[in-house]
């Protein structure tokens, strides 16, 4: 198999991170809904599955680090395109956010607005950066927050500012927070030496450190927080299981190191030329498979009545052929139409090529 100058693991990192994100991701989105609906009356939601967006944020920014080590690319047109990239995305993430706040779009765009500043900042500001995310994550564990998982605009009464920043900094999974927490780890790891030196490096290793640092701290916030109990989805206690933020970041992020290193090492030892090449056309087009997976949710939401998905069986089958059909369009779009995704594409139009 021909090498290239790409680190491998990381298109199948994302094409991991694609497919876990979309399917949670459609689970997450039919499951409120039919509760809101009324239909159902309890969650199917596996807490445990946020690694898998967790890990798409934290290659967001392993990519931006590696980009800007690149000498044939312009630092500042590469600057310049990020913002723009980022306002594309939050304003398609604005178009829906009146019956979904803070999706995925909302979380990236700004990510990648305030990329050009963070980017600049040496690694002791981000470390020094990331801790103190972590601190404020535990410091807002014990103020009121909006705690209900569902697709609501967060309700402003009595205490408002404390409502508003528990909404924004700290609740669950409308929280910019710890994506923004792991989009700054992964620039930090993309300034690290990535070369495959055997599946086992010594950033690995500080991966496994940071793994048993979260599991640690899980510990002991179980026994902090009083409303970790309220989170309780299931009766089988090896899925009855949800980190809490500030471990859910340590973890994340060592789980990450861990499998970006592994997969790079792996695929350039084994010749695997039809996985590598999928995962490859997967990465390309990340944007643009979220962005179907939006119009499908979304119109699955506005279209779909509740009772449709009263049943569980009915439910999960949806999920798991609206994924499908999600990672055929691309596959479709690259023979048919064009080997860039649509939102790639449109990328490239407003702001230009970041190359000299």
């Amino acid at each position: 198999m021909q090498k290239s100058n790409r680190l491998i693991g990381i298109d199948l990192c994302y094409a991991v991170a694609l497919f876990g994100t979309v399917a949670y991701i459609y689970f997450f989105a039919t499951n409120r809904f039919a509760i809101e609906e009324g239909v159902l009356s309890h969650s199917w939601n596996i807490l445990l599955l946020d690694f898998f967006p967790a890990l798409f944020f934290f290659l967001n920014g392993l990519t931006i680090s590696l980009t800007m080590r690149d000498r044939k690319v312009s630092s500042r047109k590469m600057l310049a395109y990020l913002t723009k990239r980022g306002m594309l995305l939050f304003l398609i993430g604005l178009a829906v956010c009146v019956y979904w706040p803070m999706n995925m779009f909302i979380a990236v765009g700004i990510m990648y607005f305030v990329a050009p500043y963070v980017v600049q900042w040496n690694n002791t500001i981000l470390r020094i950066l990331i801790i103190l995310g972590l601190f404020i994550a535990h410091g807002l564990l014990f103020i009121h927050v909006p705690s209900s998982v569902s697709y609501k605009i967060p309700e402003i009464h009595g205490g408002g500012i404390i409502d508003l920043t528990g909404f924004v900094f700290f609740n669950g999974y409308f929280s910019i927070l710890p994506w923004f927490l792991l989009f700054i780890a992964g620039m930090l790891f993309g300034r690290s030496d990535l070369r495959a030196r055997g599946w086992l490096p010594p950033n690995s290793i500080v991966g496994v450190a940071l793994v048993g640092v979260g599991i640690l701290l899980q510990v002991v916030l179980k026994r902090i927080d009083v409303t970790y109990l309220d989170l309780r989805r299931f009766d089988n206690p090896l899925l009855n299981f949800r980190l809490l933020m500030p471990s859910f970041v340590f973890v994340s992020i060592g789980f990450s190191m861990i499998l970006i290193n592994a997969t790079n090492y792996f695929f350039r030892v084994f010749e695997a030329v039809k996985i590598v090449k999928l995962a490859s056309l997967f990465s390309s087009m990340k944007y643009s498979v979220l962005m179907f997976q939006l119009i499908i949710s979304s119109l699955t939401i506005v279209l779909t009545p509740g009772a449709f998905f009263a049943k569980s069986n009915v439910l999960i089958g949806f999920c798991i052929a609206a994924t499908i059909f999600t990672f055929y369009l691309p596959i479709f779009w690259s023979k048919r139409i064009s080997n860039k995704g649509p939102l790639e594409w449109t990328f490239k139009r407003i702001s230009g090529s970041a190359k000299k």
